[in-house]
């Protein structure tokens, strides 16, 4: 009996660590914490650890933020040290981004499971997947010390989802079926810590949107949960104008336009980079501090809500910054200069050799184990721009297939990736000129100007415009391929660098007739929705389109039928739970359509993702995607 017992006892905890939610003791809840945040409480500047934790942190250790195949030698870490990356962008370092991102709930990134509380302690599905119920971690707080309630629920909800000037149109994603015309959700607040959320119909992959997985939205927490005690400062319902107009006139806005400061003040976590993101309470497991302009700069969040098996609170990291370089020419000399140690996405494959050559010099190595989570880089072309020529020469079919036979995969994959890439599985990557030529002579685009470019149906010369934004170091070198490879077929193809806010306008504006972007075609159908016209709108798809289903025909513009059989397909994959035997049979329905209507363009499919990282790193995965062992950066230390 007593073995028995101590078996049983061994294997609730086993299980209980593999799922994130052990209750602990640690010698009677004693639990560890840095060594600059326990000067801080030596100093009485902060409360003890056992005090900024949660009543039940969530507990890291083997297989809970990163699959054990992937991570098979996980340890308990040490502490202290700084990351040091690079971008090209003063607002955005995608590596310190991913590495903030919460989730309301918890699984492996880029995986359909197990998925397990995380902000949100525990969870209940109804088997219809109509209501969700979730209940927050008792004594959870923000970045700033206050607690985590539902009175950030019903805030989120009440007084910004519901409110018309700071929420014009309801967020897809917590609509009914996660469709632009779905009924908008429900919310009903149990007690302090206990909520729910109902929807119309079964809406399976709102896993998804709590953090099951990968989405473009990355599933993060704050559009269900805000800092309602410091937001409520700039809202009209807790704040009389009065006391806000100082701010209003600071910021030229009108007393009418003071929900324009409210959405200024409320920085979600795609943000956090930004420099008013400073000051701003978070859940992350890094906060956003001042730091020179050519710095972006975060520290340990004393208040971060998870620890490892051994009650150590982490981070385990001290300090996360990036130096920001405005010219990509200039990465190299960055890099080489030894003032980076923890970077994806900006190295350039035709340097990786040289990098590798000087790893000394550089003080990290170059880890060429993991692998990219995207395409990692796809053509889109616009669909709903509103250039007549543009849309009938684009909705034909077979326009769209000879684009994709004039496209040599192969040396985009040699050239860019040293041939260390594959191919999407979901579209035909055959490289053929001929049939490319012979397509686009059977629909009518056979004539050609005197300078031998291809005629449109309008009798003047067709153009393929490409715009786009510098986002990753090789960005450049893939563009003038693929413009080579059109001009190849006789189209007229060009192409034009703009800046990120400059082509973030032009998406806006619907100026755009094809862009490059990144494109995560490796978890479709049902991990991420990078098809989806919604997401993608201003990429291929028109806001009149997206415009005219949400109001059910009332306004906006019919799109044409093959993009509402695109719309019907997603609507049919957000019903279903992404780990079930029926999504297995939607991917054979999805994968039929995607190659016979061809809407996006992926460049490359899986291709291996080169990194920058310490010679003494640990809790470092030796297999998997480059961007999940980022999205665990809190479990990652110095040896």
């Amino acid at each position: 009996m007593r073995k028995w017992l101590v078996v049983s006892l061994v294997l609730m905890l086993v299980s209980s660590l593999v799922f994130g939610n052990v209750s602990i003791s640690f010698s009677q809840k004693k639990y560890n914490e840095a060594p600059m945040l326990a000067e801080l409480v030596k100093a009485g500047k902060l409360p003890p650890v056992e005090n900024r934790l949660p009543n039940k942190p969530f507990v890291v250790g083997p297989g809970v933020l990163v699959k054990k195949e992937d991570l098979p030698d996980w340890t308990v870490g040490k502490y202290g040290g700084i990351f040091r990356s690079v971008c090209l962008n003063p607002n955005l370092d995608w590596n310190l981004r991913d590495a903030c991102f919460e989730k309301i709930l918890s699984a492996p990134a880029f995986s359909t499971g197990p998925l397990t509380g995380n902000i949100a302690e525990d969870f209940r599905v109804s088997a219809d997947n109509r209501i969700f119920t979730l209940r927050l971690r008792e004594g959870l707080k923000w970045s700033d010390g206050q607690p985590v309630t539902t009175e950030d629920v019903r805030f989120a909800y009440e007084d910004v989802l519901l409110n018309k000037e700071i929420t014009p149109v309801f967020p897809v994603d917590y609509r009914s079926g996660g469709t632009v015309n779905g009924t908008p959700m429900k919310l009903k607040i149990i007690d302090k810590y206990t909520f729910r959320i109902e929807f119309d119909k079964p809406y399976g992959r709102f896993l998804l949107v709590l953090g099951l997985g990968y989405r473009p939205r990355w599933g993060t927490y704050d559009t269900l949960l805000k800092p309602s005690h410091y937001l409520k400062q700039f809202h009209i319902k807790y704040t009389p104008i009065e006391k806000i107009r100082p701010l209003l006139k600071e910021y030229g806005y009108s007393d009418q336009e003071w929900w324009r400061l409210f959405q200024l003040k409320d920085v979600p976590l795609a943000n956090i980079c930004e420099r008013r993101a400073i000051g701003f309470p978070t859940l992350t497991p890094w906060i956003r501090v001042d730091s020179p302009t050519n710095i972006i700069a975060f520290e340990r969040n004393p208040y971060y809500f998870k620890v490892d098996i051994a009650g150590n609170q982490l981070p385990y990291v001290d300090r996360y910054e990036s130096i920001v370089v405005t010219d990509p020419a200039n990465l190299p000399m960055t890099i080489l200069s030894g003032k980076v140690n923890f970077n994806r996405d900006m190295i350039d494959w035709d340097k990786v050799s040289l990098y590798r050559e000087n790893e000394q010099k550089i003080g990290a190595r170059i880890d060429l184990n993991l692998v990219t989570h995207n395409a990692p880089i796809g053509l889109f072309i616009n669909y709903g721009n509103s250039d007549p020529v543009w849309r009938k020469v684009t909705h034909d079919v077979r326009f769209r297939k000879a684009i994709s036979y004039a496209i040599n995969r192969k040396q985009l994959a040699d050239i860019l990736y040293l041939g260390m890439a594959k191919p999407s599985r979901w579209f035909n990557s055959e490289f053929d000129p001929q049939k490319a030529n012979k397509l686009l002579d059977d629909m009518g685009m056979n004539k050609r100007d005197t300078e031998g470019w291809r005629i449109g149906p309008d009798g003047k010369t067709f153009e393929f415009p490409i715009v786009y934004a510098v986002q990753g170091g090789y960005w450049e070198k893939a563009v003038q391929l693929v413009v080579e490879y059109l001009q190849a077929v006789g189209i007229k193809a060009t192409m034009k660098q703009v800046t990120t806010s400059l082509l973030s306008e032009m998406v806006k504006a619907n100026q755009l007739k094809a862009t490059i972007d990144w494109l995560n075609d490796m978890d479709w159908p049902y991990l991420v929705d990078d098809y989806n016209p919604v997401r993608r709108e201003g990429y291929l798809a028109s806001p009149q389109w997206n415009l005219f289903l949400r109001t059910g025909g009332k306004e906006g513009e019919k799109p044409p039928e093959w993009i509402i059989e695109l719309y019907n397909l997603d609507r049919d994959a957000a019903k279903i739970n992404p780990a079930t035997q029926r999504a297995e049979l939607f991917e054979k329905r999805f994968a039929k359509w995607m190659k016979e209507n061809n809407i996006v363009f992926p460049l490359i499919g899986q291709a291996v993702n080169p990194m920058i990282v310490p010679f003494n790193v640990g809790n470092w995965p030796r297999s998997g995607t480059a961007q999940a062992a980022q999205m665990a950066a809190e479990q990652v230390f110095f040896k």
